[in-house]
């Protein structure tokens, strides 16, 4: 999903998350975390790219899957499970916010990268890591090309 579609999504989701909580951290949290969260596609760039970084690179690198092989280890349906459990025994405003942002981004990314982009879909099973690792984290086995 581009990152100008998720800085619109954090900026709505801290309208509705600050008109229901009243928290400012609640709300800075969500909607940076929302947005943050994509560093792993940086981090990727930069171990599996043969290419100079710079943002432009990044951006068309992730957006046209030039990648072979990607990790995008903060995109992982089982850390945010684990996230989960942290926030359920140790409640705090972080981890709220934590939850609502980046279950936001996992929700769109889902539903726009695996149904309806039109150029490639990710398969159903990209955002776990457990299915990323069983695939070798390789593009073959991730990507399905549309005809």
């Amino acid at each position: 999903m581009k990152a100008s579609a998720h800085f619109y999504s954090s900026c709505l989701l801290g309208g509705i998350v600050y008109t229901f909580s009243q928290s400012l951290v609640i709300t800075v949290v969500a909607s940076l975390s929302t947005i943050l969260v994509d560093i792993d596609h940086a981090l990727d760039f930069l171990i599996f790219s043969a290419e100079k970084f710079s943002i432009k690179n990044l951006f068309v690198w992730c957006e046209q899957a030039k990648w072979e092989r990607v990790t995008l280890i903060f995109h992982s349906y089982e850390l945010y499970f684990l996230l989960g459990v942290i926030a359920y025994y140790f409640p705090s405003d972080i981890l709220k916010g934590l939850m609502l942002g980046l279950g936001m981004h996992f929700l769109l990314d889902q539903i726009w990268n695996c149904h309806l982009r039109k150029d490639y879909h990710l398969t159903p099973w990209f955002y776990f890591l457990t299915y990323l690792i069983f695939a070798g984290f390789h593009k073959d086995n991730l990507l399905i090309v549309s005809e």
